[in-house]
């Protein structure tokens, strides 16, 4: 099993233009400034007014003079396409800042060693949006997702912590957003940044995401328009506990080559739940 920590992943490619933002947003009046009393709705609306005008135009002169990359295009314009899918699996792991679960992930990890498959662990110090937008170039097999959600499951939550001067563009795009988990604010990446800001196709990964209600919907057509081969989320909300056991028998499963459907209906008819009341676990693919 390789630990994956976010020096591999964080590079500088990308952030020429949010800093050029901040710096814009530093330099503006306090008549400018959010007062105190308003939500954190009203303050990002504020916010993505006052800059839509000097990000277009900044956007607009930087790529007409070719001094100013577009956000999100550390992919590079010359990159080669991604490669076929390896025989590796990812193991996405936002959750362990609070609530870790290292038997899982060695379970995980002997599960793919049986099955011919290496395992790269990604842990909260890894989890950037950066990340998310270079995983297709790594060419998983399997893709799994041990991350937080919001309330509608169309997000996936990272653990960096959210400022509101940082991926300004991204936020101005409803690219990348915050999520409150236990008090503390983080990015999150949507449906549009696993569109339009992820490098490359997913080559027919298996994308498993664990997460209350991803099963939603959103998040799931995102990933399959990406590439990905199926996508396994909930339609409810789930306790941490519930999760954990429910992949992990499902990751065996699939590794061992029995299809999605197969799999879901075996753990669904062993754990004897009701799939009239939930939560379910929901298929998109094969």
């Amino acid at each position: 099993m390789r630990r994956v920590t976010r020096k591999e992943e964080s590079g500088s490619r990308g952030r020429q233009l949010d800093q050029l933002i901040d710096s814009l947003i530093s330099a503006q009046p306090d008549s400018l400034a959010v007062r105190q009393g308003y939500s954190s709705v009203s303050k990002k609306r504020r916010l993505k007014s006052a800059l839509l005008l000097s990000v277009v135009m900044t956007l607009a002169l930087g790529s007409l003079f070719g001094t100013i990359p577009l956000w999100g295009s550390g992919c590079g314009l010359n990159q080669a396409p991604s490669s076929a899918s390896s025989r590796s699996v990812a193991l996405v792991d936002s959750l362990a800042v609070d609530s870790p679960n290292p038997s899982l992930v060695e379970k995980v990890s002997s599960l793919a060693s049986a099955a011919g498959y290496s395992l790269d662990y990604y842990p909260p110090a890894a989890v950037s949006v950066d990340l998310f937008q270079h995983l297709p170039e790594k060419g998983y097999s399997m893709i799994i997702l041990r991350t937080h959600s919001t309330w509608d499951g169309n997000v996936v939550v990272t653990s960096e912590p959210y400022d509101p001067h940082q991926r300004v563009i991204g936020q101005v795009l409803d690219r990348v957003g915050d999520a409150n988990v236990g008090g503390r604010q983080y990015f999150s990446v949507t449906p549009s940044y696993i569109g339009r800001s992820m490098c490359g196709r997913l080559q027919g990964a298996m994308i498993l995401s664990m997460g209350c209600t991803t099963g939603s919907g959103q998040l799931a057509k995102a990933f399959m328009e990406k590439g990905a081969r199926l996508f396994v989320g909930w339609d409810g909300l789930v306790t941490v506990a519930q999760t954990d056991s429910t992949f992990q028998a499902l990751v065996g499963l699939l590794l061992e080559g029995v299809s999605a459907d197969l799999a879901i209906q075996t753990l669904t008819r062993v754990s004897g739940s009701d799939h009239t009341t939930g939560p379910n676990l929901v298929l998109y693919g094969q």
